[in-house]
């Protein structure tokens, strides 16, 4: 975690990666080949989908978050938490770089466990990308 941001935007990045999750799973099923499965069940996976999407909508809407929108305002860009002025990008880059813990990088380990260790700063802050690999 960034130690630089405030638990606001800390619940901000989280509601944004539930939505993106939520509105990535509809877009799947949506691009799914029709013959590849019976369209009773295409049909069921795409309500399903839809309908966690609005649950998860209304979960932000209820928590006071609000979307934020492109320029041309048809194309939502972000979700903004007006109280504590914070806007999040409802993008996730996953070639960010997140703080490592300092000890992980020189004990030479590759384990999944010990190269997502997140710095709590006492070791000093330093940025580096993070490996994931698969647990075995």
């Amino acid at each position: 975690m960034d130690p630089r941001a405030s638990s606001e935007e800390r619940i901000v990045r989280g509601a944004v990666g539930l939505f993106i999750s939520a509105e990535e799973r509809c877009k799947g099923v949506q691009r799914l080949p029709a013959g590849r499965f019976d369209p009773h069940h295409l049909s069921q996976m795409l309500a399903s989908c839809t309908a966690e999407r609005d649950e998860v909508q209304a979960l932000i809407s209820g928590a006071g978050l609000t979307f934020g929108y492109s320029r041309n305002g048809r194309t939502r860009a972000r979700l903004e938490l007006v109280s504590a002025q914070v806007s999040v990008p409802l993008k996730i880059n996953v070639s960010e770089r997140w703080p490592i813990c300092c000890r992980t990088r020189r004990a030479g380990t590759t384990s999944a466990q010990a190269s997502l260790t997140a710095c709590t700063g006492a070791c000093g802050t330093s940025t580096a990308p993070v490996r994931v690999t698969r647990w075995p």
